[in-house]
């Protein structure tokens, strides 16, 4: 049994795309709203998917594609990347903005603000002198770059740490030094890697009981060493 469709808006969110970011300004915003045909709300009314502790499971949309129709084609092309603009404010004059090595990376580089000894088993919270205001629905993972693992023991001691879409602060990453002997952080070197991602929120229901499973509750170690 499916969604009953019901009469339904579509509001689509535009942005500009003058260089904000390079004057430290949040973009302008306004949001578009667009009245849907009957039609077109059979074709978006999700399809139920089955049934988890019983709670009816339904489709959710993923990603929305506005594309013109060219010859006749209106398959949208999806395999591109997605951009989503993140605000950044940077508060330590002479900070680089955080940025891709490589077109396509998934991480981008994130630099020190200061200079800092970490000695060896130690961790020091390092500062970024930036802020970002990250769109709701997804959230921030601070991961650590390889080469300071490899060549120096120095990882992030949280890994992948978190920023949430309402932080407002400044950004920190928590270094820990692994390695056998001490650790300088200059300013300005690449300390971490920030990875935008998707968050889907959960809706935790109290049951009686729980479906089974083959694993059942078998936790650390349960299938050996």
């Amino acid at each position: 049994m499916n969604i009953e469709p019901r009469p339904m808006k579509l509001y689509v969110t535009m942005v500009d795309t003058l260089p904000w970011e390079e004057l430290h300004i949040i973009p302008q915003r306004r949001v578009v709203e667009v009245d849907l045909t009957p039609e077109q709300v059979a074709k978006l009314t999700p399809r139920r998917v089955g049934m988890i502790c019983g709670v009816e499971r339904y489709e959710e949309i993923e990603m929305c594609v506005l594309q013109a129709v060219e010859g006749g084609n209106r398959q949208p092309n999806i395999g591109g990347v997605l951009v989503v603009k993140v605000p950044v404010n940077i508060v330590d004059d002479g900070i680089q903005m955080p940025s891709y090595a490589h077109p396509y990376d998934a991480g981008a580089d994130l630099c020190s603000a200061v200079t800092a000894d970490i000695e060896p088993g130690a961790a020091r919270l390092i500062p970024t002198g930036i802020r970002v205001a990250v769109p709701s629905g997804y959230e921030i993972q601070i991961r650590p770059r390889s080469g300071l693992a490899l060549k120096h023991g120095v990882t992030i001691l949280n890994t992948p740490g978190t920023v949430d879409s309402g932080y407002r602060g400044v950004v920190g990453v928590i270094l820990i030094n692994h390695g056998r002997e001490p650790f300088t952080v200059e300013r300005g070197d690449r300390i971490a890697q920030l990875v935008l991602a998707r968050v889907e929120t959960a809706s935790y229901v109290a049951v009686e009981s729980l479906p089974e499973s083959e694993r059942g509750d078998g936790g650390f170690g349960s299938t050996g060493v």
